[in-house]
């Protein structure tokens, strides 16, 4: 997995910036409505959680998008995290996509996709690892700003910037406070909790976002729940529901030098390393060169083959279920193939799994109907070793955009997030004579 996902990890595992990031400039300041019982409660869980020597949780988060452009709903996206938090600039935090195999117990029957989180964090104090994947960096600082990690509503544990009171005092600031109010009390997990609403206003690369956010603050001070309901160009874009659970505060951390020390886990590999590999190995293949031909087996056991898909541009992209990146980058090329496809473009996008069991395979693609657009194939590298051999794929996700003609065009490693580089590779490819 590439190394630009470090920048955009907690983007791309929402698809666009959280609540917690800073408003940007260019936003007309607006009166904003402001509930003192609001403010009071906020200031409440700012002192109590900043005042706190450790804390240990757990986060389950349920995101769920709006239905497509053609009316069909979309999978929820599920990730749970655990955190421990000690003074000063200790943590340890594991991020996991997840399954819900049982709707109907959402929390207690959630299972880990992968050996490894998405995402792991670690500071002792002093020297700060951050996984992602398969690969991790090590920095040493003397700043750790707010150690920030997703969605989990427990921020403000290191410093008060990062606590809900901090956001809130920052949108106002920048002009992007639309409305705070006291929203009566409910119960979560069996506790009574303070609801806080916010309404901010932010921009993410000159498009505007809007939040409603829920808090669901404990009388003892502690965020149980937040929900935010973002809205991106003015349209629905993705709700998210995060509920902690295992709260332990104040109580001595168990082997605190194993706990806040990071150790690689076998297979993954730093940066650097990988940095150093990628240069001995050989370059993916060369645009303007032809794609090498190869057949593979869809879920019906069809045969797939590159050359049967000529007079069409075709999007090769090398993927596997238990990649975190993979998985995450669907939605966006669901998103663009679709367009795509729906304006008339002769595109396919032939995702090529060429590196795990079919049974696994089969079943992870019968359990996202949702990637309609997208045609998925199997290949068992022992008897056809495509992505390796055949396209020199030393990471995954790698797409290779190969034009009607059977040509490469262009190459790219990694998943970025949510950006036009893809769609504007397949017009460039369209663009190109054929034979």
């Amino acid at each position: 997995m590439n190394r630009t996902i470090f920048a955009v990890a907690s983007l791309i595992l929402w698809g666009l910036a959280s609540p917690t990031a800073p408003a940007q400039t260019n936003i007309p300041p607006s009166a904003a409505t402001v509930d003192p019982a609001a403010m009071a409660i906020l200031q409440k869980s700012q002192n109590k959680m900043f005042g706190l020597k450790t804390f240990r949780a757990a986060c389950w988060t349920t995101t769920t998008l709006p239905d497509d452009s053609q009316g069909k709903s979309q999978a929820p996206r599920y990730a749970m995290a655990t955190l421990t938090a000690a003074k000063p600039r200790q943590v340890r935090y594991d991020s996991w996509i997840m399954t819900a195999p049982d709707l109907s117990t959402p929390y207690s029957r959630w299972a880990r996709i992968g050996r490894l989180p998405f995402m792991t964090t670690v500071s002792d104090g002093g020297t700060f690892w951050r996984q992602v994947g398969t690969t991790y960096r090590k920095e040493n600082r003397a700043d750790f700003g707010n150690l920030q990690t997703g969605l989990e509503p427990w921020g403000g544990f290191h410093t008060k910037n990062s606590s809900p009171l901090g956001e809130i005092l920052r949108s106002r600031k920048n002009g992007g406070l639309l409305g705070l109010r006291r929203d009566g009390t409910e119960i979560v997990s069996g506790v009574p909790c303070d609801v806080v609403r916010a309404q901010t206003r932010t921009e993410f690369n000159g498009d505007t976002l809007e939040y409603d956010s829920r808090l669901f603050i404990g009388r003892d001070g502690i965020v149980r729940r937040r929900t935010d309901a973002v809205k991106f160009r003015g349209a629905p874009y993705r709700v998210s529901d995060a509920v902690i659970r295992n709260i332990v505060i104040n109580a001595p951390i168990n082997a605190p030098g194993k706990t806040f020390a990071y150790a690689p886990p076998p297979g993954v590999k730093s940066e650097r390393q990988v940095r150093a590999e990628r240069v001995a190995e050989p370059p993916l293949l060369a645009s303007g060169t032809p794609a090498p031909d190869f057949s593979a087996a869809d879920t019906d056991g069809n045969i797939v083959t590159l050359s049967g898909l000529r007079g069409k541009v075709v999007v090769v992209d090398f993927w596997a279920s238990w990649c975190g990146p993979c998985v995450l980058s669907m939605p966006h090329n669901q998103r663009v193939i679709k367009k795509l496809q729906d304006g008339g473009v002769p595109v396919v996008f032939l995702a090529v799994d060429n590196s795990e069991g079919r049974d696994v395979f089969a079943g992870w693609v019968k359990n996202h109907p949702e990637y309609d657009a997208l045609r998925f194939v199997h290949a068992d590298r022992k008897t056809s070793d495509i992505s390796n051999k055949l396209y020199r794929v030393s990471g995954i996700p790698t797409q290779y955009i190969v034009d009607a003609s059977g040509i490469i065009r262009s190459s790219a490693v990694g998943f970025g997030g949510e950006n036009d580089k893809m769609e504007k590779a397949i017009r460039a490819a369209l663009a190109q004579k054929t034979d």
